[in-house]
């Protein structure tokens, strides 16, 4: 018997000039001599997604618990992926504060030290604690990304704690809070290469440059060499690529000329919309690429002041969510929760219909998708919002716990990803999902 197929390390880079492109899970990465029974799968992945500013939790929780509940106003876009997710009820984190503690203790599952100084302490995030395990595999170990920026913010942001509670989601240590980026091309050229000033990237702006024209020959010649269900999977991931490549050029070629420093990056979309999904289209990147495992994306910051006229909310958002059960506040909160889970599908229809071994990258991923507040208009840390979606649980499903630390979910999480932990901040055991 002879055995003709190419096989590839499953680290596999293409290096052009100034450039480094990993490459999605392919078969030919598979050994050639598989076990009949062993299907080709791909790495387990994790999203941590955080909106902000609480909701209205009537419109957000299903109305019936276990599989086929009817889908409430808010969740209502979200449909479609049924059976690939999970809502889960009863979710508390009794933390102190409001806002700053609600976006810091999300991960964490402590109450944040009071302090408006530098001298924060939390708790290292349940994020880094598995990237701390396996980001070892990845170019990567994590990304972080954010959309709104508030890092020029001093002092107390309320309540007595400091802003820099509410600008970051992720701490690498209890004293180390994690920065988050906002720039969609620098988040870029971390996963792929380019790295530079603001002028080098301005000057090949100007010249319209591209990564993969750099690694053009290596992707020819890889393509020649590896079977039609790799090339196809290559196809849709180099237009992928080339697609938000393109989509950050025209950011920049609208940003220009507004940019009065040297250095001041470029990349930034005008409309929070475009970036919320250009850097969702990132994270699906990292993950077809296996560049990184494990990603946190902090939407809007906590006390956020971003008004989404897309969906006839002019007011800032931090406003409308103290709502006093005015009708028309609620209103705005409702089509601003609309508005998220319509991006949130998007992301998973993109995650779906990337195929991978015998599934989709959805498949092998969990996704957490929450908020640290339920009732906005009384800063209420208890039965948070909370869906998972993904291949790793049983999907089609409301449960109602009753009243459990939301720490009890980042346990199952760990457990998932074979992060043994006796304990996570309050937590009080593993969550049964």
């Amino acid at each position: 018997m002879f055995v003709t197929r190419m096989t590839l390390p499953r680290r596999t880079f293409l290096k052009g000039v100034g450039a480094t492109v990993a490459l999605p899970f392919l078969e030919a990465m598979v050994p050639a001599f598989p076990a009949r029974a062993q299907a080709a799968t791909g790495p387990l992945r994790a999203a941590f997604v955080y909106w902000s500013n609480g909701t209205i939790p009537q419109e957000w929780t299903p109305a019936a618990t276990g599989s086929a509940f009817p889908y409430s106003t808010i969740l209502k876009p979200l449909e479609p992926f049924r059976h690939s997710t999970v809502v889960l009820s009863g979710l508390d984190n009794t933390v102190e504060g409001t806002h700053p503690t609600a976006s810091s203790g999300w991960l964490t599952g402590v109450s944040a030290k009071p302090t408006e100084g530098d001298d924060v302490y939390n708790n290292t995030s349940i994020d880094q604690v598995i990237a701390a395990q396996i980001g070892h595999r990845t170019l990567l170990p994590s990304i972080e990304l954010m959309t709104e920026d508030f890092s020029s913010a001093i002092g107390s942001c309320a309540g007595g704690y400091s802003c820099i509670y509410a600008n970051t989601i992720s701490w690498k240590t209890p004293t180390t809070p994690l920065p988050m980026e906002l720039n969609p091309r620098s988040a870029f050229e971390r996963m792929f290469g380019r790295a530079g000033s603001a002028a080098q990237r301005a000057a090949r702006l100007r010249r319209q440059s591209s990564i993969l024209d750099s690694v053009g020959r290596e992707i020819g010649a890889l393509q020649g060499r590896v079977g039609p269900g790799d090339r196809r999977r290559l196809d849709e991931y180099f237009t992928n690529l080339r697609q938000v490549e393109e989509r950050i050029q025209r950011a920049e070629r609208q940003n220009e000329s507004s940019v009065t420093v040297p250095d001041a990056p470029l990349g930034i979309p005008q409309t929070h919309d475009e970036h919320l999904k250009l850097m969702f289209d990132l994270i699906a990147l990292a993950y077809q690429a296996d560049v990184t495992r494990i990603a946190t994306f902090y939407t809007t910051r906590e006390i956020s002041q971003i008004t989404y006229p897309q969906v006839d909310v002019h007011e800032p958002h931090h406003v409308a969510s103290h709502h006093a059960n005015g009708p028309e506040r609620i209103g705005m909160m409702v089509r601003i929760g609309v508005y998220y889970s319509q991006v949130m599908a998007r992301f998973l229809e993109k995650l779906a219909s990337m195929q991978e071994g015998d599934g989709t990258v959805l498949d092998r991923s969990m996704i957490f998708y929450g908020n640290g507040l339920s009732n906005s208009d009384q800063h209420v840390h208890l039965d948070l919002p909370m869906a998972v979606f993904g291949g790793q649980f049983k999907g089609d499903r409301h449960i109602a716990y009753g009243s459990v630390p939301m720490a009890n979910l980042w346990m199952t999480a760990a457990a998932t990803f074979d992060v043994p932990l006796e304990s996570f901040g309050n937590s009080t055991g593993r969550l049964e999902i």
